[in-house]
């Protein structure tokens, strides 16, 4: 039987608490284009870091209000998980993820504890893996903003009735191209 894999990100609740990262602030507020500071976030969550980065990655709250097992970053399949999901991924040995050292502050200066950044860095040169080694989460070389998950990561979130995510298989027409996505339920 061939292994499906489903399209994979936060569920995006505009009140979830969203975080930016304080380095892209900075770039933001002194004119600096270089991708390697505007364009952090998908770095970050590619597990592309620059050299020139340093952790803990400082985020400062930017809107929400609801803290789940995931701080939103508003930029598409990006986010920083609870220490508890990390522990959970670990745990039950899903593959091709990582986290980064995070320190996240509200607007006020308070720290809010227990959480790191996440970052795919499982690849695959095609949208549909054709490999039974391709990691449970990974990005599809071919598409620019796309994680993708395996059905191991999906039972995992059942297991743990963890609802942070909006997962979706794609349905693809007889030439191979996605024409539409059916929402997996968690």
């Amino acid at each position: 039987m061939t292994q499906k894999y489903f399209d994979f990100d936060s569920q995006g609740y505009l009140n979830t608490l969203a975080a930016t990262p304080d380095i892209f602030e900075r770039a933001l507020e002194n004119g600096d284009y270089s991708p390697e500071t505007r364009g952090i976030v998908r770095l970050l969550m590619l597990g592309t870091y620059p050299r020139s980065l340093t952790f803990p990655v400082e985020f400062t709250v930017s809107d929400g209000k609801k803290l789940r097992d995931v701080i939103e970053l508003r930029f598409c399949s990006s986010f920083l998980i609870s220490t508890r999901l990390r522990d959970i991924f670990q745990t039950e040995g899903l593959t091709g993820w990582q986290t980064y050292d995070v320190i996240v502050r509200r607007k006020n200066g308070e720290v809010i504890p227990g959480y790191c950044g996440f970052s795919v860095i499982g690849r695959c040169p095609c949208e549909i893996p054709q490999s039974a080694d391709t990691p449970d989460f990974f990005h599809p070389e071919s598409l620019v903003h796309s994680l993708r998950c395996s059905q191991k990561v999906i039972d995992v979130l059942r297991k743990y009735k963890i609802r942070d995510f909006d997962i979706s298989n794609p349905i693809y027409d007889k030439d191979g191209n996605n024409v539409s996505w059916e929402r997996i339920k968690i």
